[in-house]
């Protein structure tokens, strides 16, 4: 072994990650009121994009989310003093009107009906470091969130808004700029909903451990998601107990496995996993819409392209200090060296090579010949630190419920699975989903190879800007697909 539901509402819209040792150079900063932005590999429309664009995430109304107030004041639940509590950070320009919203929450616009907020990857994947008065802002860095606390918060100040007679006619006023009693009570019998929708997530994935900043059981909470709540089988409930750290994000696009327990071979997928555990949903009980998703895929894969081009961050001499080159040779030659009978921290988390190249996969492992940054596997007896996020993952069993007949072979009509196994499946679908409908064409009678493709690839000019063929009988591992789709410019 190795190392939603939208809350309230059901919307369908359409690495194992090395720590490496960075040699840190010195290098221009760029500037933007009191926050400093280090060269990463972005410019500010990029920066921007990453930090704004919705993935599918549904975790409350807007304007629900400007309404609120604090449970036990009438300070509203989004000023930024507040939120910043919880080590969210913000970006340095307003939502409008006066109005922020934290960086890495983006706005999920609905047709027909009101906009969202949700998470999207900035949220979990910047942080900021204050070095003497100056903000430095971390692209693609571990946050220092506390994500259980925060939802926890915004499901005291539902409650008490619904408690409080007062505090909910000040919620419903800033809503619907309206004093009309009948509207106020259906805004009531809303927020009911949210609140009891909220109140249900927060048991699933409730936790005698308190995760505090920096940490999250990510894949206990995406499993309780896609196991007991989209599929509607509360017997799969687990208690998510063991959070890790946050990884950070540059370079992860390049590696041959995308998790820290190596269970994953490909972004998209993994990153479809991701929206379905922060309040994103796959439908998994109407067979007639099995696998469609609140994901968004394209928006999945401009994140994940612009992940691509992120860099590590350089040290920022003229703010940080120069490095002692003598220091940074000895830190080299500790980093490469084998000690004793332990390996070097340079065989498993190797350097670039004199072209600038790390190791990568053979090119005739991939269908499309493609590349990827080769990762180490070690077993978790030699890794010596606490094994429970892998373990809880690769042991877990769960119910296939109404499912099991309709599970591809060879699980077809197995009642239970190992989890791993159901995961990949049911993200599978929410995947294929996210990327495009399926559309089945057939001719009257058989008419060769040639005039199929002639009429797939005729069918496919009508409805995408790409196509990829591939045959059904297990020559090509559909797995490699999605590891080219965010190779892919879209």
């Amino acid at each position: 072994m190795f190392q939603k539901k939208g809350l309230g509402k059901n919307v369908s819209t359409g690495k194992i990650s090395i720590v490496l040792l960075l040699l840190l150079i010195s290098t221009n900063t760029v500037a933007s009121k009191d926050i400093v932005y280090l060269e990463q590999g972005w410019n500010n429309q990029q920066r921007t994009a990453f930090y704004e664009t919705p993935q599918g995430s549904y975790l409350i109304p807007l304007s629900w989310y400007f309404a609120l107030e604090q449970p036990e004041n009438k300070k509203l639940f989004s000023n930024p003093k507040h939120i910043k509590k919880y080590k969210y950070t913000f970006a340095d320009y307003e939502y409008g009107l006066g109005k922020k919203i934290p960086l890495g929450f983006a706005v999920e616009t609905v047709n027909g009906s009101q906009d969202w907020l949700g998470y999207t990857c900035a949220a979990c994947h910047t942080n900021d470091i204050v070095y003497k008065g100056t903000r430095l802002r971390i692209d693609g860095a571990p946050t220092l969130a506390d994500f259980n606390g925060f939802i926890a918060r915004l499901q005291q100040s539902v409650d008490a808004t619904l408690q409080d007679d007062k505090k909910f006619d000040r919620f419903a006023s800033r809503v619907l700029v309206s004093e009309d009693t009948v509207l106020f009570e259906a805004l009531r019998t809303e927020l009911t909903s949210y609140f009891d929708s909220l109140a249900a997530f927060t048991a699933r994935n409730n936790s005698k451990i308190n995760y505090g900043y920096a940490r999250l059981d990510a894949f206990g909470i995406i499993m309780n998601e896609v196991f007991a709540n989209d599929l509607h089988f509360p017997g799969n409930i687990s208690e998510p107990n063991a959070p890790v750290s946050y990884p950070f994000l540059w370079n992860t696009s390049q590696h041959d496995w995308v998790q820290w327990n190596g269970s994953a071979n490909n972004p998209l997928g993994r990153n479809v996993g991701e929206v379905l555990g922060t309040f994103g949903s796959v439908n998994l009980v109407d067979l007639q819409k099995l696998g469609e998703s609140s994901a968004r895929g394209k928006e999945l894969i401009d994140l994940e392209n612009l992940v691509k081009i992120l860099t590590p961050p350089k040290w920022p001499e003229k703010i940080l200090g120069e490095l002692d080159q003598d220091k940074v040779a000895q830190g080299r030659i500790i980093y490469e060296q084998f000690r004793d009978n332990e390996l070097s921290c340079a065989y498993c988390h190797p350097l670039r090579d004199s072209a600038g190249n790390y190791p990568v996969t053979p090119a005739e492992e991939n269908m499309f010949g493609v590349q990827f940054v080769e990762t180490k596997m070690t077993p978790l007896k030699e890794i010596g630190t606490d094994p429970l996020m892998a373990t809880n993952f690769a042991t877990r069993i769960v119910s296939t419920a109404h499912l099991a007949p309709y599970l591809p072979p060879p699980y077809t009509g197995a009642s239970e699975l190992p989890a791993p196994a159901l995961l990949s499946i049911l993200v599978g679908l929410a995947t294929q989903n996210a990327i495009g409908n399926i559309h089945l064409l057939a001719h009257a009678e058989n008419r060769g190879k040639g005039a199929a493709l002639l009429t797939g690839f005729t069918e496919a000019a009508k409805r995408a800007d790409w196509a990829i063929t591939i045959d059904a009988d297990g020559q090509h591992d559909p797995a490699d697909f999605l590891r080219f789709v965010p190779l892919l410019k879209v």
